[in-house]
């Protein structure tokens, strides 16, 4: 095109995410910030099941409890956000 010539005209435009988690360069994809959210949710539930010495599977069950969540593994990212917030501020409430 004619304006192809022209540097002050030319406009560099992210990629547009997608459904299958496409994200513009230097963010992370759907399915990344799920995993991340997983990991610090699996974080936060070791550090619940040493300070209140309570088993694994109660953590787990009581982390979904207070955040309204059935499963981890069908959790969305809003939803292992909320999960990971809801927790966090438990286990600030114990070691106070």
């Amino acid at each position: 095109p004619f304006f192809a010539s022209d540097p002050s005209l030319l406009l560099d435009l992210p990629e547009i995410p997608t459904a299958a988690g496409l994200a513009p360069a230097g963010s992370l994809s759907v399915a990344e910030l799920k995993d991340d959210l997983r990991n610090r949710n699996a974080h936060v539930a070791k550090r619940l099941v040493d300070v209140t010495g309570w088993g694994h599977a109660k953590v787990q069950a009581e982390m979904n409890s207070i955040a309204g969540v059935r499963s981890v593994a069908s959790a969305t990212n809003e939803q292992l956000a909320r999960r990971l917030r809801y927790s966090e501020s438990w286990l600030r409430k114990l070691l106070r």
